[in-house]
């Protein structure tokens, strides 16, 4: 089993999410564009499959060679820098803007479960919009399969029996049920994963 590392992640990501390695490649660039650590990870990892077997060290050999590697501990001004930094990073969740358009942090304690009620509406609304999209698109190409000797101007209404497009549209129901359930798996499993290596990265980023 090949080791896990934030780069192999964000990659793999990426990879399943758009398919193929063409596809993928654009997305990767932007992402080692703005995350220093992923992007040396890459240049360590690119230099090591470089670097030839065997190379001699060198390095003294015998008792009087150094065997503990030398730990450069940071300043106090780089201690300082780096805690102000993850503190900024860390406050910035509180400017996430709500629908509405208030901020998380400006929000009252006693407000909090409206907003969630608002929010649940919303997600709701969306994926009603989308499953009857998904309806449509299944039944209009069984529609369109279906009237493939048919006069092109002809409408539907009298090209196609109403018993048949009844016939349609509940098959076309249950392919949108299971087309949704499917992507929505897939969805799941890429948001956490995606969140994972964020949350992997936030924590190899603090002091």
């Amino acid at each position: 089993m090949k080791k896990t590392t934030p780069l192999r992640d964000a990659a793999l990501v990426l990879l399943k999410k758009h398919l193929t390695p063409e596809a993928a490649a654009k997305p990767f660039a932007d992402v080692l564009a703005t995350a220093n650590d992923l992007r040396n990870a890459l240049a360590l990892e690119y230099l090591t499959s470089l670097a030839p077997k065997g190379t001699t060290s060198r390095r003294r050999s015998g008792r009087h060679r150094r065997t503990t590697p030398i730990i450069k501990l940071p300043t106090e001004s780089q201690k300082k820098a780096n805690l102000a930094a993850a503190k900024n990073y860390a406050n910035e969740i509180f400017s996430r803007r709500l629908r509405g358009g208030k901020s998380l942090g400006d929000i009252r304690i006693n407000e909090l479960r409206t907003y969630a009620r608002a929010s649940a509406d919303v997600a709701g609304q969306f994926i009603q919009r989308g499953y009857e999209d998904a309806v449509d698109l299944f039944a209009c190409m069984r529609l369109a399969g279906h009237c493939v000797a048919a006069d092109p101007d002809a409408t539907v209404r009298d090209t196609i029996k109403p018993a048949t497009v009844l016939e349609i549209y509940q098959q076309a129901r249950i392919d949108a049920a299971e087309e949704i359930a499917t992507r929505g798996t897939v969805l799941a499993q890429e948001l956490m994963a995606a969140a994972t290596t964020r949350s992997q990265i936030q924590i190899e980023r603090r002091p």
